[in-house]
């Protein structure tokens, strides 16, 4: 009876041990799975794409479809966004080539569309390329690339937040929980995309100018 239990206790030990390796093994998983992710910090994941045949390669064929329907919405929507620029040549030192509006004020051509991965709520809407940042942006300034991105978390209710636009050269100023102020230019964010200026950028239609 002794040795039947001296038999016991190595195996009771082996069958812990492979549950805390399960266990440990299970958040490790958590961690860095993208469900998890989302659940601890929310965001809006985009595809973007530059045309509708660059979207037809890479989507799932049962919803190749809404490559086209997504690029006509999207240039459509891109009539709808008012750039600031007072002149060609303000615009074109920020995005190269520009277009003059119905304002009379100029603005860039778009180059590309993004569409919200997994959520038709959203709609699909317009991105553009800065020459001197070589970058594709937002209309708000916010960077992307080409293919996925995840951005600051956005509802639907709120995706002015990627159409709206602004002069990559004006300075915002964000009023913080603790009652300072802070203030910067589009172009200095961009030049320095911490996590703060990336979600300045990503909100900065919700800024005020300085």
């Amino acid at each position: 009876m002794f040795d039947d239990e001296l038999m016991k206790k190595p195996q009771q030990n082996i069958w812990g041990l492979f549950m805390w390796a399960v266990i440990l093994s299970s958040l490790v998983f958590m961690l860095f799975s993208d469900d998890w992710k989302i659940l601890i910090e929310k965001r809006t994941y985009i595809s973007v794409y530059l045309d509708q045949k660059q979207c037809q390669r890479t989507i799932d064929g049962t919803s190749r479809y809404l490559c086209g329907k997504s690029e006509s919405y999207a240039n459509s929507r891109a009539g709808t966004i008012l750039w600031p620029y007072e002149s060609e040549d303000e615009c074109a030192i920020e995005f190269g080539a520009c277009q003059k509006q119905d304002s009379g004020f100029w603005g860039p051509f778009n180059l590309g569309f993004a569409i919200v991965k997994l959520d038709l709520s959203y709609k699909p809407f317009p991105v553009y390329y800065s020459m001197k940042h070589k970058q594709y942006l937002l209309s708000s300034g916010y960077p992307v690339s080409i293919g996925d991105n995840s951005l600051p978390y956005f509802k639907p209710s709120q995706d002015y937040l990627v159409t709206r636009a602004g002069n990559l050269n004006d300075s915002i100023c964000f009023d913080l929980s603790d009652g300072n102020r802070v203030c910067s230019t589009r172009n200095k964010m961009l030049e320095n995309p911490t996590k703060d200026n990336l979600n300045m950028l990503m909100h900065s239609a919700l800024g005020t100018k300085e």
